[in-house]
Parts: structure tokens; sequence; C-alpha cells
């Protein structure tokens, strides 16, 4: 009996300690994941780049083999997108994206690479909103081309809206080099006799120092001489600036509207004096610029004030072919 009760004790005890010693494995089995890391706010921006990066507090027990930012104008970006490579292991890391286009919102997150898998950090977002001088060359790049108010005319019932032509191309690019300065020819003429033009200009567009975007208006010595100059443009070769009239008060100054995306522009007050137009005193000119269309709106006012020409409404002018634009200079 006592036999019975030994060995019966002493099995309880093996297993007891079996038991003990499988537990004790597991305990000691350590867990392995994924890299624990937060995204880093946007600390710089210049013109054409963004730093960011990432602090990674834990490797999740597998060392980190690659890290980096990953970012998209998608939700959740994932390394699948557009991605840096900055190293390996944990910590802080800074990383930097180049060629965002503009007039987007990207979304970034930080990530880390481990045998495990990939994690990522929270999500932060950028707007790439246009710098100054992007903004300006997106406007002249715009302007240069040739426009019709074709589809408006037909489509009114103000009688004052007609077809006409306009057309914008750049001359003198060699000109000016190093400053923000750029110049174009511009023609109108009514669609039904374009080689009687009504209108013939140089603009001289410019953006000063703290941005702001203007054009001042000149007259153009023999006109004729430089009938249909934006299909060919070395016309103006031999013409300098000194050879040019300034309109005076006649400057038309630009802002950007970035919620609706486009550009408005006018002239200011009544320094824009009319010559040679009965019952006109001075002019005002209001305009928007679009990237597929413009509006302009001319309007004549008497000494006192009172409007006595242009129409009760914009023009509409669809733009139905583009012009080269060259903004390296």
């Amino acid at each position: 009996m006592n036999n019975k009760i030994s060995l019966f004790l002493f099995t309880m005890i093996g297993i007891l300690l079996l038991s003990l010693s499988s537990c004790k494995k597991d305990d000691d089995t350590a867990v392995t994941t994924v890299a624990v890391l937060t995204t880093s706010s946007i600390t710089k921006i210049t013109d054409d780049s963004i730093v960011c990066g990432g602090n990674i507090t834990s490797d999740g027990g597998a060392a980190v083999t690659a890290r980096g930012v990953c970012w998209s104008t998608s939700q959740q970006p994932t390394i699948a997108n557009n991605k840096t490579n900055d190293g390996s292991g944990t910590g802080s890391f800074t990383s930097k994206i180049s060629g965002l286009a503009i007039n987007n919102v990207y979304n970034i997150r930080a990530y880390a690479s481990n045998s495990i898998g990939t994690a990522y950090g929270q999500q932060v977002s950028y707007n790439a909103a246009p710098t100054k001088k992007e903004l300006f060359n997106q406007m002249l790049s715009w302007m240069c081309g040739s426009f019709s108010s074709k589809n408006h005319a037909d489509t009114t019932v103000n009688q004052y809206i007609v077809d006409v032509r306009l057309k914008m191309a750049q001359i003198w690019s060699n000109r000016n080099v190093g400053e923000n300065i750029y110049w174009l020819y511009v023609e109108q003429a009514y669609a039904s006799d374009t080689n009687a033009p009504y209108r013939q200009r140089i603009y001289k567009v410019m953006m000063a120092s703290n941005g702001d975007i203007y054009d001042e208006v000149y007259a153009i010595p023999s006109p004729a001489n430089y009938l249909h100059g934006y299909n060919n443009t070395t016309v103006f070769n031999a013409l300098t600036a000194a050879n040019l009239t300034l309109k005076d008060g006649c400057d038309v100054a630009f802002t950007w509207n970035a919620a609706g995306q486009y550009f408005t522009g006018a002239t200011t007050g009544n320094t824009c004096m009319a010559v040679g137009v009965p019952g006109v005193s001075y002019i005002t000119s209001d305009a928007t610029l679009h990237q597929t269309f413009m509006t302009s709106w001319d309007r004549g006012y008497n000494a006192s004030g009172q409007w006595t020409m242009g129409p009760d409404w914009p023009y509409i002018f669809d733009k139905v072919a583009t012009y080269p634009f060259n903004a390296s200079k």
C-alpha cells in the first residue's frame, strides 16, 4: 500500500515539474511584432520640396531594415505608393520629399519595415499650394494662346456680344533675363475681318518682389507692320521698349483666387483715359483668366462717371489654341 502511494506521489510530482517546465518555456519565448513609430510634422517647406520624417520607438523585437516616409494624394498611403528610403534602425529620421505638383493635397505617413512586416505612423497632410513664381508662370502660360468668343456670341441674346478673336503671344523671350518681366503681343479683331484688328498692343507682364502681378499696356508704332505678329514673333526683334508708348493708368493688377483656381484682373479707378472716343472720358477693364477660357469686360464712362459704352456683361473667350511660353530666362 505504501509503495502504491509513493508511486502515485512520484508520478504527480513528475507531472507538476513537467508542467512548470513547459510554462517557463512559454514565458521565455519573446513575441516579435512590427515596429512602433510616429510621423513627424512637416518642419521645412521650400519652393520645390518639403521635409518630414518619423520616430521609431520600438523595433518590435526584429531589426528595422528599411524606414522613410510614403505619400500619395489618396488616404493612408503605403510603400506601394511614392516613398523615401532613409536608412535602418530605430530612433528619429528625416525625409525630404521633392517634385510635388501644385494644387494637390498630399497625405504622408512614416513607415518602418522589419522581418514581420511594415508598420506606419499617423497620417499628416500637406497642401502643395503654388509658390508666387509658379503662379506667375502659370498665369502667363494661360494667357499665351488663341481665344474666341464665337460660342458666347452664338448662345447669348445680348446683341452686343459678337464673335471676336483674341491672340496673345510671347515676344522678346531673351530680354530682361533674370527679371520677373515678360512681354506679350496682343491682337484683337472681329472674326468677320481678322485682317483689320481694332486693337494691337504689347503687354509688359511683371511680378513685384512681394509677389504682386500686374501688367502695363503699350501702344505700338505703325501697328500694321505687325499684323498677325503672333504667327511670327521675330517681326518684333527690331522693336525696342523705347519705341513703345505707355497707356498710362491702364495697367491691370492680377489676383489669384485659390478657391476657384483662376486669376482676376482689373484696372484701378478712372485712371485709364480714353482718347478719341466720343462721350467717353475713361475706360475700365475687368477680366478673369482660367486654364481653358477667359472673360473680358471693357466699359467706358463719361466725365460724370456714367457708364456710356460697353456690353451688359463680360465677353467669354474660349481658348482654342495654346501658344508656347518660355519661362526659363
